[in-house]
């Protein structure tokens, strides 16, 4: 298919290579997946806007070779701004025509940090990774046990499911934070939550721990690091989206990922679930 200017909001984004297959076993083309992300810019930039973004692009699809990027690439419209950080010029997307722009070029995995301002956080994620045995229906029941120690502290949070095996909480400040004090939190609940249930839950990444529990990995908040965004596709063998989830869903149980159109139709029937 020859190549087509897509109109995104005012802007111009060339479009190339729309039938080429980027998710081999459901058929899902480069197309759908632009489609994706100009479907979900709205929600997606609400996460990225003001934050670098580093990208994990599959230029033949998934199956085939990847690689992160974290500098802008060669050829990045001039109206998507940069944020340099230690000497590299990563692209913040804060336009849905960024995004669109980024799927163009193959990125299916948006990851961006904790903050906006280097060393403020203006969020703080709980990301639960489950050991050998465990899976999502454990993530959630300890997603439960973190809930309630984040509420005896005055904090709310906001469960999404990670595309790929686990699950991340992401909890919302009215004003950006010390980031070390953000990291030195996350690692006591950790801790403390480890000590008061041992048969579910670790705060150590040694693997031999972690069977049929859910690892708190405190470190996700760590400046240097950054987690899946919220809405990206995940690169993985079926086009799973992090997705973000009630807690009448997390309290009944969750035991699989959801597809990308399911993101998207999930958008079209509760909003915007950062945003409640």
């Amino acid at each position: 298919m020859s190549a087509i200017v897509a109109q995104v909001e005012g802007r111009q984004v060339r479009l190339t290579s729309l039938t080429k297959v980027m998710y081999p076993k459901l058929n899902v083309t480069k197309s759908q997946v632009i489609d994706y992300y100009a479907t979900i810019g709205s929600e997606i930039i609400e996460q990225t806007a003001g934050r670098p973004v580093t990208r994990i692009r599959f230029p033949h699809g998934i199956g085939a070779q990847s690689f992160f990027e974290k500098n802008a690439p060669d050829g990045m419209p001039e109206w998507i701004p940069e944020m340099v950080v230690n000497s590299i010029h990563y692209p913040v997307f804060d336009e849905v025509a960024a995004v669109v722009w980024s799927a163009q070029i193959n990125a299916l995995e948006l990851h961006t940090p904790q903050w906006r301002e280097p060393g403020r956080c203006d969020r703080l994620v709980v990301d639960l990774d489950p050991g050998p045995g465990a899976g999502l229906a454990q993530c959630c029941q300890v997603a439960l046990l973190v809930a309630d120690y984040l509420t005896a502290d005055g904090l709310a949070s906001i469960p999404v499911t990670s595309g790929s095996k686990g699950m991340q909480l992401y909890v919302p400040f009215p004003e950006p934070m010390d980031g070390d004090a953000v990291l030195n939190y996350a690692r006591s609940m950790a801790a403390e939550l480890a000590t008061t249930h041992p048969q579910a839950i670790v705060a150590t990444m040694t693997k031999s721990k972690r069977e049929r529990r859910v690892f708190i990995d405190w470190s996700q908040n760590n400046p240097a690091k950054t987690t899946i965004t919220p809405y990206s596709l995940r690169g993985k063998g079926l086009p799973y989206a992090a997705t973000p989830v009630t807690w009448d869903e997390v309290r009944e149980g969750l035991t699989e990922q959801f597809l990308f159109t399911e993101t998207m139709a999930r958008v079209q029937e509760y909003g915007d679930l950062m945003q409640a």
